[in-house]
């Protein structure tokens, strides 16, 4: 048997793999992930001027006269004991084991030429004979980038598409979310996901959408509190933030500890639970983190002390001495949370100050007033060691 084509980088920790497929065999493989995403055109912008358009359809034409593309670059995340195994594979073996996990396969580059692919096959109407020789006759090169984490698979995508067609950072992560959010379910047993039939509205605190989860990443990750999801990513400063924010190894681990405090912050805000029945927007503890604004404030003002603002790159143990002392400091208000009954917690939150403060000051666009504001507020709080007499400081900080 032939001997499986595989490089190990050092410093991403990952493996490239190099395995042949016939276009049928290929099409299979990522079938599941073309589904589940609703197709693969989503995960990157459509590409509309009139030389992608033609690019596309010169693409199209030479898959039907049987040329060869470049591999095509898939990302798996495989165990410890998987990933040791490698070295002793065979190519079949290897693409018994990735068929097995096609359901978790991620398309990092390579979308339009597979997106062609499935439009040649669209196109085909010979008879089903000619069609299935065709398919078997195809070949199709691929590249597998076989990470033991998922902090690996993204800082490798960003690299790869940097320099290229921009993507929207949102679609991006969104092709690699879900072993993100499989992680986060791990480490936060306190959080709720929110399912998309699910009610839009929160009825306790610890409770997101998924797609909350992924600005809440990002906004860890660039360390702003403005994250554009609608818009192509086109600032390669920020860009280049992120893949250094992620290149990072323990970068997942530390979101991770951020969001557990977060959820742990939030519902124990959600103690305070007054019977009142008016329509004001902060009447109960877990108003304060019910708005994306509120959310992505806390996220980044922690990012901000335990990385630096953007511009400015601090050390490994510098980091992780930060994150430590960050830790401490939640852990002790946490404590003094647990110890106030509900009047008490009431009087803590000011929330009467926080309705009129963020009600009295309102300039330009409400969104950014409110994602400057809950910045401020939080940044107050990271900077007074989390020891506040009460969030009154926070609320008056902008």
């Amino acid at each position: 048997m032939p001997q499986l084509d595989w490089i190990q980088d050092n410093r991403t920790d990952c493996y490239s793999v190099m395995v042949t497929y016939s276009l049928k065999k290929y099409l299979e493989l990522v079938e599941s992930a073309y589904t589940n995403k609703g197709g693969l055109e989503k995960q990157r912008t459509a590409l509309k001027t009139s030389t992608a358009r033609r690019i596309r359809e010169r693409m199209v034409s030479d898959l039907k006269g049987g040329a060869i593309f470049p591999p095509i670059v898939l990302g798996v995340i495989l165990s410890n004991e998987q990933v040791n195994q490698l070295v002793h594979f065979n190519p079949s073996e290897f693409k018994t084991l990735i068929s097995d996990l096609s359901h978790s396969l991620t398309i990092i580059d390579g979308m339009q030429r597979t997106t062609a692919m499935y439009e040649v096959v669209q196109a085909l109407s010979p008879t089903p004979e000619q069609k299935e020789d065709y398919l078997n006759r195809i070949l199709v090169r691929a590249e597998h980038w076989v990470a033991k984490s998922i902090n690996s698979l993204i800082y490798r995508m960003l690299v790869l598409n940097t320099g290229q067609v921009p993507w929207n950072l949102r679609r991006q992560l969104e092709v690699v979310f879900k072993p993100i959010l499989d992680e986060i379910k791990k480490s936060n047993t306190a959080l709720k996901l929110l399912e998309v039939d699910d009610a839009k509205h929160r009825k306790e605190g610890g409770q997101y959408q998924a797609n909350n989860l992924i600005e809440l990443f990002i906004a860890f990750g660039l360390r702003k509190e403005k994250v554009n999801l609608q818009e192509q990513l086109a600032d390669e400063f920020s860009r280049l933030d992120f893949i250094e924010a992620t290149s990072n190894a323990h970068f997942i681990e530390a979101f991770n500890k951020i969001l557990n405090y977060f959820v742990k912050l939030d519902i124990a805000f959600d103690q305070y639970r007054p019977q009142d029945e008016t329509k004001e927007r902060f009447k109960r503890g877990k108003n304060i983190f019910d708005s994306q604004p509120a959310r992505v404030g806390f996220i980044a003002a922690c990012a901000r002390y335990i990385m630096g603002k953007p511009g400015i790159e601090r050390s490994h143990d510098e980091k992780e001495t930060r994150l430590k002392k960050l830790s401490d400091d939640i852990e002790s208000l946490l404590k003094r949370l647990e110890k106030m009954d509900e009047q008490t917690l009431g009087e803590f939150l000011e929330l009467v100050t926080l309705k009129e403060v963020s009600s009295s000051k309102k300039t330009g666009k409400l969104g950014d007033y409110e994602r400057a504001f809950f910045l401020k507020a939080f940044e107050t709080l990271v900077e007074e060691k989390f020891d506040v007499p009460s969030m009154r400081v926070c609320w008056r900080a902008y």
